[in-house]
C-alpha cells in the first residue's frame, strides 16, 4: 500500500466533507431555513473532516478496530470507521492535537441536534435555538478546517477549502449578528435577573431562574419534564454522559432537591451572573450556586447543603 493511495483516499473524504458542508450551508441560509437538512449534513461535514484529518495521519486510524484491518477493506469501503466523538478522541490521542472541551460541546452539541431532528423530527426545539447549535457546529468546522485540514493541503485542495470557508463566513456572521441583535432586545431582563445561568438549548447565558421551573429569555426554553431537563444540562453544559459517568464508576451530578422532592437538582452548574457576588463586599462569605433544581428553581451553594455519607442525598 502506497502513501499516494491514502492521500488520495484523504483527499476524497475531505471533499466528501466539503460538499456536505456546503449543502448545510445552502440549506441554512433559505428562508426559511431548512434546519432538519442542515443539522443532518452539518454533523455529517464534521464526522467525516474528523476522519479525513485522521486518514491524513495514518488510515488505520480512522478504522473502529485497526486489528486485522486491510486497506483494500478500507478503500472498498468495507470495514466500519470510527464515529465523529470517537475520531476528536483519536486526533487527540493519536495525533497530538489539542482540541478544546468547547471545541469538543460544539461537536456534540450539533451531534445531539442531528440526533433529535433525524429520529424525532424538528418537534418541541425552538427554532432560535436551532440556529444558535448550527452557529457552534459552524464555528467548529471554520476552526478545524483552517487549523487541521488547509495546513498542507495540495493546491486544489486548498482553493475548494478556502471557497467552502468564505461561504461559512457570510452565513455565520449572519447568525452571529442575529444572536447579538436579540441579545441587545433583551438587555432589559437580562439586567434586571438575579442570576443567569447557560441554557442547555441555545448555550446562551440567558437561562434565568424565576418562581418556579428555570427559564430561557433568549429561546423561551423551559423543560416541561424536570427531571429530563436536568438531564439536558448535564449532557449539553457540563459535557458529561450517562455512558462515561457509569463506565467511570461515577456519580450523575443529578439529586432529589431538598425543596420540592424531585430528581431535577443539578450540582456543579455555571453561573453566568449573579448579583449577589457583585453585591457582596469584600471578606463577605456569599458564595454563588452550585446547586440548581430545574423544577422549582431552587438554588444555593455547596456551604448551604449537607450530603448524607451513607445514601448520598443532599439536604
Amino acid at each position: 500500500m502506497s502513501k499516494t493511495s491514502a492521500a488520495v483516499i484523504s483527499w476524497a473524504v475531505v471533499e466528501n466533507g466539503l460538499d456536505f458542508l456546503e449543502h448545510a450551508v445552502e440549506e441554512m441560509a433559505k428562508e426559511p431555513a431548512d434546519n432538519k437538512y442542515a443539522a443532518i449534513h452539518l454533523f455529517g461535514a464534521i464526522e467525516v473532516l474528523i476522519k479525513a484529518r485522521l486518514i491524513r495521519e495514518h488510515w488505520t486510524l480512522a478504522c473502529l478496530k485497526a486489528d486485522g484491518a486491510t486497506f483494500a477493506g478500507f478503500k472498498n469501503g468495507d470495514l466500519p470507521t470510527v464515529d465523529g466523538m470517537q475520531g476528536l478522541k483519536r486526533l487527540e490521542s493519536n495525533v497530538g492535537l489539542t482540541i478544546s472541551k468547547q471545541q469538543t460541546l460544539n461537536v456534540d452539541a450539533v451531534r445531539r441536534l442531528r440526533n433529535r431532528v433525524a429520529h424525532f423530527a424538528v418537534v418541541g426545539i425552538d427554532p432560535v435555538a436551532i440556529k444558535t447549535e448550527l452557529a457552534r457546529g459552524l464555528d467548529f468546522v471554520v476552526w478545524f478546517l483552517e487549523k487541521h485540514i488547509l495546513p498542507g493541503a495540495p493546491g486544489d485542495e486548498a482553493e475548494l477549502i478556502e471557497e467552502v470557508l468564505s461561504e461559512i463566513a457570510t452565513v455565520l456572521s449572519e447568525i452571529k449578528a442575529f444572536v447579538a441583535e436579540r441579545l441587545a432586545t433583551l438587555k432589559p431582563e437580562i439586567g434586571a435577573a438575579e442570576i443567569l445561568v447557560q441554557c442547555p438549548q441555545c448555550s446562551q447565558g440567558t437561562l434565568t431562574l424565576p418562581e418556579g421551573a428555570p427559564k430561557c429569555l433568549f429561546c423561551w426554553w423551559s423543560p416541561e419534564d424536570p427531571e429530563a431537563g436536568a438531564d439536558e444540562y448535564v449532557v449539553g453544559v457540563l459535557g458529561l454522559s450517562s455512558y462515561a459517568v457509569i463506565k467511570d464508576d461515577g456519580t450523575w451530578p443529578v439529586s432529589s432537591c431538598p425543596e420540592c422532592e424531585v430528581t431535577a437538582m443539578v450540582q456543579g452548574v455555571n453561573v453566568v451572573k449573579d448579583i449577589g457576588i457583585q453585591a457582596s463586599v469584600p471578606h463577605d462569605t456569599y458564595l454563588s450556586p452550585d446547586f440548581l433544581c430545574f423544577n422549582c428553581g431552587f438554588h444555593c451553594s455547596y456551604m448551604d447543603l449537607d450530603q448524607c455519607s451513607y445514601c448520598g442525598t443532599w439536604t
